[in-house]
């Protein structure tokens, strides 16, 4: 809710979809427990927060690569211009990346974790 409440009458929140990568709960064999999770937290962006954009990483990956591609090099432009000011919660080594993912999978992070395969642990 806070970053929704920082946004002026213009801003867009952007969220994007926590992704599971080691375990996927289905309920009963028929559903996915985490599709249905993540289809709930659109309908819910979509409905209830009216300057909320979902975005599905993976998805948009495997729909169009080549305008995801260019999507991603406008967004590293605007970060090196300083017209957007990503929150890094934390940058963690690469034999830290377990926690890491423990941390977002329990919704614990404060802001994006950012992997440095060079940072001593």
């Amino acid at each position: 809710a806070s970053s929704w409440q920082a946004l002026n009458d213009n801003g867009i929140l952007v969220c994007l979809a926590t992704v599971n990568m080691g375990y996927s709960a289905r309920g009963c064999g028929v559903l996915d427990i985490d599709d249905m999770l993540r289809k709930f937290s659109q309908m819910k962006a979509k409905y209830t927060m009216s300057q909320t954009v979902f975005l599905d990483i993976r998805q948009d990956l495997k729909q169009n690569r080549t305008e995801f591609t260019r999507d991603l090099m406008y967004l590293m432009f605007l970060v090196e211009q300083g017209k957007i000011h990503p929150k890094v919660g934390e940058k963690v080594a690469l034999d830290d990346v377990g926690d890491a993912q423990k941390l977002l999978a329990n919704g614990k992070n404060n802001g994006t974790i950012v992997c440095l395969p060079w940072k001593k642990s």
